[in-house]
């Protein structure tokens, strides 16, 4: 799928541009690009690309651009990076729909540059210029503070950056109370965010816990969440378990919708796909999904069993098993 506001970004994008992307970005969409810094695991295994939680960098650039994200706090850190990258004279290009929270980012990048900025309207999408002529007082540390919470009775520990950051799902919640003295062996969390489901797998009867995610800033808080568990456990950076290749007695998985902006319903099949791959023969996967994603249709392609056991608030909790190797 073309991402239109993506697509208006590339005439400003060359060999001295730094792209700040995260998962709506392909490795096609940033060709062109100096330098990448992305938060997202892509099959792109360039040198000048880094995957991180948008951390600085010594680099400086004549331009930076971003496709507004879902995440407000993201998109005022964006800013704020661009704005410690650009050389003395350099630009900032933001863009994105007008129902996507562009004209905060906008108006964020004015206040924080002290420039108005040259903006151009494409069919609900705005494209943003604003230039750099002056040191500027950027703040790219408070994005990284680590958080506490206590909510409904679950303490845990997150940041900016990720789906849900602050707040416990309720999908997830149901899924943990499915499980709860049904899971057994070595554990995989397919998609942990910031850590909910292995903390959870972690209070159970297992042997192991691997968390992997493709998100830098979820990796960062589900190690933090799981620090203290005696249970031997590891968090993988990695898409959709790309490249772990252990199979597991037990997988738990609430899995991803949307891909940015976008409802991607390959991202499910996906996510069926790996966890067949990588289930023992006798396991179980336990999942969680809301009543629209039609799991029911999809599941069958890689699990010969397949039981739903709860219905609630708008969720399915799934067991299968069996998968088709």
């Amino acid at each position: 799928m073309v991402d239109n506001a993506i697509e208006l970004l590339q005439p400003f994008i060359d060999g001295s541009t730094l792209v700040l992307a995260d998962e709506q970005w392909s490795p096609d969409s940033w060709a062109n690009a100096a330098t990448v810094m992305t938060n997202r695991v892509t099959p792109d295994a360039s040198s000048r690309l880094l995957f991180c939680d948008f951390a600085s960098i010594e680099q400086r650039f004549d331009t930076v651009v971003f496709r507004v994200g879902k995440e407000r706090a993201l998109n005022d850190h964006w800013v704020h990076l661009a704005a410690e990258h650009l050389n003395n004279g350099g630009k900032l290009v933001i863009s994105g729909g007008n129902k996507e929270g562009v004209k905060p980012a906008i108006k964020a990048a004015e206040t924080l540059f002290g420039v108005s900025a040259k903006v151009s309207k494409h069919s609900g999408i705005r494209v943003a210029i604003l230039e750099c002529h002056q040191p500027i007082a950027f703040d790219t540390q408070s994005y990284h503070q680590i958080q506490t919470f206590n909510i409904k009775g679950v303490q845990f520990v997150s940041k900016p950056g990720q789906f849900g950051w602050k707040k416990v799902d309720r999908g997830s919640m149901l899924l943990a109370e499915a499980f709860k003295d049904k899971l057994k062996g070595s554990v995989l969390d397919l998609g942990c965010g910031w850590g909910y489901l292995s903390v959870q797998a972690s209070k159970e009867n297992v042997s192991q816990i691997t968390s992997t995610d493709n998100c830098a800033a979820a990796l960062i808080c589900c190690r933090e969440n799981l620090a203290s568990s005696t249970i031997t456990h590891h968090v993988i950076a990695s898409d959709c378990a790309d490249g772990i290749h252990q199979r597991f007695d037990s997988i738990v998985c609430n899995p991803p919708f949307h891909q940015g902006f976008d409802h991607a319903t390959d991202l499910t099949s996906r996510f069926l796909e790996s966890a067949s791959k990588r289930l023992q023969p006798g396991g179980e996967s336990w999942w969680v999904v809301n009543q629209f994603v039609g799991i029911a249709s999809l599941a069958p392609k890689y699990f010969k069993t397949q039981r739903l056991i709860e219905r609630a608030d708008g969720f399915d909790i799934w067991v299968l098993s069996d998968a088709k190797l």
